[in-house]
């Protein structure tokens, strides 16, 4: 029911009202909203055995087509007094005992162009297959992802393991509102299956949790545990379940919505400068090449060993004690996290760049190694004598963990501007090896893309579009 007052009245509620000592008038015990899309009639039950002149003790008040229900008043604690209603037509109804009292104890008041709108109620039962089943209340205007989001609270199972089945009917449709799909009904049994998550999936949920955890995106890393993206990955079969910690903000919820960016003209400017950068990359650019150790790729991805983990062995815990996060270090812990190792094996930040070994990198930083550490060619360092870490991120973005220990640097307050042996920013390094994640990383973080290279390549860009502009504007003009 939609009302513009912060007290909510289901059909068939009683209304929070009434009196000790009623009048001769017999009060109001409860008021039932007739109607799903508006209100079309209301029933009135009074406190008396023997009713109203007719003998009943309910009263039912019809509204008329197009009427609408704009204003409803009353006075009372436990039985109502009296109660008024005014409609869209004009329409003044007094029911109850007199009015000993006009100064009415709840209220509620539309304002012109809207109107209450009473809804009727479904009652739902889920079942599982192992015949564990819950059941919930839900107004005729919530939808198929309300439910859904009901049962990852309650049986603990991911939205998207998800699939709600009535006889043969699948629902596929999260915005599905119940009263299109059970018109008219007032009970309903839903069966929900699962579909477990895939190696690659559990994978993806897995790195973007690393992620959020290095970008210190609580609430983020939150929707993703909430999803049952997994703390640490494990040979065995896995069962996704989703963790809702009791200390963690009952608002979130809302978060598994998709949040809506809404972008001003400048930052879309910025996004399309950004591709066109990326573009352009291809042309002069060359891809990262191999260090001491495998780069992954597309190519070699199903070739790929057994132990093989996104994100080079980094784990969110780790990534948490890393970034100083002792918050989500503990909700990770709690919910069985391993103890990460961070004794380097490694001699220096140096070694372990050189290597390419993104864990070990951690490990050093971690430890209070210098971010910005120069680097020569050899080192992770490609296409110039020497650079920072950033740009051996960049160089060797397909190395599994790269973009987050590029994070990690970030966070450590490493030198976004920094120049290769040339003056070539990471953010240059970063279009120059045709890395779009690490580029719009670094851009979002405040980097410069600054140097020779791509200054005299910006302005030959800028010089081409100004040729075409010019030759535009002298040719000819069709009569």
């Amino acid at each position: 029911m939609r009302v513009h007052s912060p007290r909510r009245i289901p059909p068939g509620t009683t209304i929070p009202s009434g009196s000790e000592s009623p009048g001769e008038a017999p009060a109001l015990v409860a008021v039932e909203w007739i109607g799903i899309d508006s209100v079309e009639a209301l029933r009135f039950r009074f406190n008396t055995d023997e009713g109203l002149d007719d003998g009943r003790p309910w009263r039912r008040v019809e509204l008329q087509p197009r009427e609408r229900l704009r204003m409803l008043r009353g006075r009372g604690l436990g039985l109502a007094d009296w109660i008024i209603l005014i409609t869209s037509n004009g329409r003044f109804l007094h029911l109850g005992g007199p009015l000993a009292n006009p100064v009415p104890s709840f209220s509620f008041l539309c304002p012109p162009g809207e109107e209450i709108v009473g809804v009727t109620s479904s009652r739902v039962t889920v079942m599982q297959l192992s015949g564990e089943s819950i059941e919930g209340t839900f107004e005729a205007s919530d939808t198929f992802k309300d439910v859904a989001l009901w049962i990852r609270t309650k049986m603990g199972i991911p939205i998207a393991v998800q699939h709600l089945v009535n006889g043969e009917t699948v629902f596929k449709d999260p915005s599905l509102r119940l009263r299109d799909a059970f018109p008219d009904m007032e009970e309903v049994t839903v069966s929900v299956l699962r579909s477990p998550y895939t190696k690659k999936e559990r994978e993806e949920l897995f790195l973007r949790l690393v992620r959020s955890t290095a970008a210190g995106d609580t609430r983020q890393v939150h929707e993703l545990m909430k999803e049952g993206a997994p703390v640490c990955l494990q040979k065995e079969s896995m069962v996704d379940v989703s963790v809702n910690l009791e200390h963690w903000d009952d608002t979130e919820e809302q978060a598994e919505e998709p949040t809506e960016q809404k972008e001003t003209e400048t930052e879309e400017t910025k996004e399309k400068e950004n591709e066109e950068d990326m573009k352009d990359a291809s042309s002069g650019g060359e891809e990262s090449e191999a260090c001491s150790s495998s780069v992954h790729s597309e190519d070699m991805e199903e070739e790929m060993p057994e132990d093989y983990l996104p994100c080079g062995g980094l784990t969110p815990l780790l990534m948490a004690m890393a970034t100083g996060r002792d918050d989500l270090a503990r909700d990770f812990r709690h919910i069985g996290a391993e103890e990460p190792d961070l004794v380097p094996k490694t001699p220096s930040l140096r070694e372990a760049a050189t290597q390419c070994r993104v864990l070990e990198i951690t490990r050093h930083l971690i430890a209070g190694a210098d971010p910005d550490l120069p680097l020569r060619r050899g080192e992770g360092i490609r296409a110039t004598e020497n650079g920072t870490l950033l740009h051996a991120c960049a160089a060797n973005h397909k190395q599994p963990g790269m973009y987050e220990v590029a994070q990690l640097l970030i966070h450590k307050k490493a030198n976004l501007d920094a120049g290769d042996s040339e003056g070539d920013t990471p953010l240059a390094h970063a279009r120059y090896f045709n890395a779009p994640d690490l580029y719009k990383l670094y851009d979002g973080s405040g980097a410069t893309l600054a140097g020779p290279f791509y200054a005299a390549a910006r302005w030959e860009h800028h010089h081409q579009a100004l040729r075409v502009m010019l030759l535009r504007n002298l040719a000819p003009a069709e009569e």
